[in-house]
């Protein structure tokens, strides 16, 4: 026997699609920017829209926003951070902060994202869509990467701290201070990501912000007593000692750590009306058990009467201040880092 829907049964069936169609469409809560905190409330979730002419396209511009608000908190948290330290008289160069940058790059691969189904206002012929990320299972992911960060970090500052000479201290610090711009980065990733994360590394944070006073504090107790043989009016002395100053290094003879023994040797051999020179020095850092640092040049062959060897004396101690401009100061430089 076929069964047959009554004139009713049908018009309920049509009503009943009709009004379901009619509520697909209602707008979402989500799908402006006022509703969408009560949603997805803030101190729970990231979440924000995009708009586009198909729903792809609204989906990749609300990945687009949630990418540049993390963007732009974390750099906006880093820009904080370097005025604060200006403030207290330290600086942080260009470089750490290019370093920064790109670790906020690299860190804007978002992860544990979650999309709404994209709606179309027929008003305005777009397509709305919204992208959030659950502030506590993001954490959970990401803590991970972080939790790799304050290991190296870790191992580098207390290496330095327990690194008992002086200048190996400043340069393993130096280290630490650079390895520390992508840790902090990652810390200020993490607050903006979930802010409750905040309270676990507040004693990282003092730790990184200590890192400048400990190389100030080392750099003053590295007095080095200066010993030069074979100068010349201590002209080669006053130079060298510029160079160590000039790196607010202390030069004393009393309570020293250092000895910094400068050795010049002018060369000179002699022939019946002329002289040849091929001068020579050497720098070095002594600690008492080793030597730390090493720097020697020799200079190319100069020429001149035996008459006028004071004219001689003076190329080959102009020529040793040149090399030393020229060299010495970069290659200490380098030694200190």
């Amino acid at each position: 026997m076929k069964s047959v829907l009554s004139i009713p049964a049908v018009f309920l069936a049509l009503l009943s699609v009709s009004c379901s169609s009619v509520q697909n469409q209602a707008r979402p809560l989500w799908a402006d920017d006022e509703g969408v905190l009560y949603a997805y409330p803030s101190e729970n979730y990231i979440a924000r829209l995009g708009y586009g002419e198909s729903a792809a396209s609204a989906i990749a511009f609300s990945d687009a926003e949630l990418a540049r608000y993390f963007e732009h908190s974390v750099q906006t948290t880093t820009q904080a951070s370097q005025i604060m330290t200006n403030a207290s008289g330290k600086t942080t160069s260009q470089e750490s902060m290019l370093q920064r940058n790109v670790t906020i790059n690299s860190d804007l691969t978002l992860f544990a994202v979650g999309h709404t189904q994209p709606w179309l206002d027929k008003t305005t012929g777009q397509y709305i869509a919204c992208s959030y990320i659950n502030r506590r299972e993001a954490w959970k992911i990401y803590e991970k990467k972080l939790t790799q960060s304050k290991k190296e970090f870790d191992y580098l500052y207390d290496a330095a701290i327990k690194e008992e000479d002086l200048l190996k201290k400043i340069s393993r610090l130096k280290s630490t201070n650079s390895n520390s711009q992508t840790f902090v980065t990652r810390l200020d990733f993490a607050q903006t990501l979930y802010p409750p994360s905040e309270e676990f590394y507040t004693a990282d944070r003092d730790r990184i912000a200590s890192i400048q006073s400990l190389m100030e504090s080392a750099r003053m107790n590295c007095v080095m007593n200066m010993i030069v043989s074979g100068d010349k009016d201590n002209r080669i002395r006053r130079i060298a000692e510029s160079f160590f100053v000039s790196e607010n290094f202390i030069i004393s003879s009393k309570s020293y750590v250092y000895t910094v023994s400068v050795s010049v040797e002018p060369n000179k051999t002699y022939h019946e009306q002329s002289i040849t020179a091929e001068p020579g020095i050497t720098v070095a850092i002594h600690n008492g058990k080793e030597n730390l640092f090493t720097y020697n040049k020799n200079l190319p062959r100069i020429a001149g009467f035996t008459e006028a060897e004071a004219l001689v004396d003076k190329k080959i101690y102009d020529a040793l201040e040149s090399e030393l401009n020229a060299s010495f100061a970069q290659a200490l430089r380098e030694f200190l880092e």
